[in-house]
């Protein structure tokens, strides 16, 4: 279910939509509540397309930093650091490829 509200005409110098998408279930996992974006994209699907890159980057960054890979906590200079995330970015890469393999 959902859709994209434009808003009344006294509010349009703001120029913007909400995307409104509620899934009952997402992975095998009920979700509690919907997504309600504030955008300037003019149908639910750009809207919810252009969000879920952006949720998939998010994840990539906690999974960096303070998740699996954990680098934050890494105690390096930066040319270290360096070669550090890009060794972090291909084995990120691998487990995405695998799950990809893995989940057809």
């Amino acid at each position: 279910m959902g859709g994209v509200v434009s808003p009344p005409a006294k509010f349009k110098r703001f120029k913007a939509n909400v995307a409104c998408k509620w899934k009952g279930k997402y992975r095998g996992v009920t979700v509690k509540e919907g997504w309600f974006i504030l955008t300037k994209l003019k149908t639910l699907k750009a809207a919810i397309s252009a969000y879920k890159q952006r949720f998939d980057i998010e994840e990539m960054f906690r999974h960096y930093k303070s998740g699996s890979y954990n680098i934050e906590d890494a105690k390096v200079s930066e040319p270290r650091l360096l070669t550090l995330i890009l060794l972090v970015s291909i084995a990120y890469t691998a487990r995405i490829i695998e799950g990809k393999l893995v989940k057809r």
